[in-house]
């Protein structure tokens, strides 16, 4: 039986047949047929703009995005986007599940992304900190809430003319009357 080697943490389609292989005992060629056939299956359904449902997989779909202007990031301007269509993986639950289960670890045990390292970080600093140094950082929180809370009355006006302004002349006029 053929073994199944992985490149760092992507598992390649070669490295998928090898492991199926491994498994099933059928030879790495009909196995590499039936995942080009698979792959074939979902991406014409996609294209026919079908959805594919797989059972505690997920679903396949298609979403359109609509055409807008956007912004060069380097010089500012502005870049007409053209519409489009993509496809999109929704994973069904008992995927999901397996994937939570196994904590979202990578090969070395640890939690990966940013948010998990800042959250890790911030519970290890609010165990260690004090109770009283929690209490001291509420009186300078204060000051900006009243300060929010002064200026939300002007937000809130500033919003309603912008509403009226978006609206129909008709809308705009029956708004005007009301005041």
């Amino acid at each position: 039986m053929a073994t199944a080697k992985s490149s760092g943490n992507t598992l390649s389609r070669s490295d998928l047949v090898a492991r199926i292989a491994d498994t099933s005992g059928f030879p790495q060629a009909q196995i590499d047929a039936v995942v080009r056939a698979y792959e074939s299956a979902i991406t014409d359904a996609l294209v026919q703009g079908d959805e594919v449902r797989l059972s505690d997989l997920g679903k396949f779909s298609v979403g359109y995005r609509n055409a807008r202007m956007g912004r060069n990031p380097q010089t500012g301007e502005a870049a007409p986007q053209a519409e489009s269509w993509s496809p999109k993986f929704k994973p069904g639950k008992a995927f999901k599940d397996a994937v939570n289960e196994a904590g979202g670890k990578k090969a070395g045990g640890k939690k990966t992304g940013a948010k998990a390292a800042a959250k890790l970080a911030a519970k290890a600093a609010a165990a260690k900190a004090p109770a009283k140094a929690s209490a001291k950082a509420k009186p300078a929180a204060k000051p900006a809430a009243k300060a929010a809370a002064a200026k939300a009355p002007a937000k809130a006006a500033s919003t309603k003319t912008k509403a009226a302004a978006k609206a129909t002349p008709k809308a705009a006029k029956s708004a005007g009357k009301k005041k």
